[in-house]
């Protein structure tokens, strides 16, 4: 039986969620680097925006989870505001380089959408960090 240390499981765990954002964010940067052949919000006007937020509360919330693994004793509060900081720049990076791409438009709307996104998966990475630590003490 091999034993490990907490630290090195700690490094183990902060690998995984980093190596799920960074290719979650590859793949926000690739399906951003094409024109898409579809409409994938099927004509619900403003159904972009609810992609967009989608998307980016998914990013938000591994982004919080590899910061909370790579810094176990910062404070919650934190972390949600970098998932949100690190989502309104990821996303106008995002935007803008889609200004580059044949058939797609920079929108600062979507831009929004990002952030509230980000922001969003902050919180749904804090309130879930709060159920799984109220269901471990019961």
């Amino acid at each position: 039986m091999s034993q490990h240390s907490p630290g090195r499981s700690r490094l183990t765990l902060a690998l995984i969620w980093w190596g799920a954002w960074a290719l979650f964010s590859a793949a926000i940067t690739i399906i951003s680097s094409r024109a898409l052949p579809f409409d994938v919000t099927g004509g619900i006007p403003g159904g972009d925006k609810i992609v967009h937020a989608a998307a980016f509360t998914v990013w938000g919330v591994l982004f919080a989870c590899a910061l909370a693994s790579t810094f176990p004793g910062a404070k919650a509060a934190r972390i949600v505001a970098c998932a949100a900081l690190g989502a309104l720049l990821f996303g106008l990076l995002d935007e803008l380089h889609q200004s580059t791409v044949v058939g797609r438009t920079a929108d600062p709307w979507d831009w929004v959408a990002d952030s509230c996104g980000g922001l969003l998966g902050g919180f749904a990475w804090w309130f879930g960090k709060k159920a799984l630590l109220s269901r471990a003490s019961k």
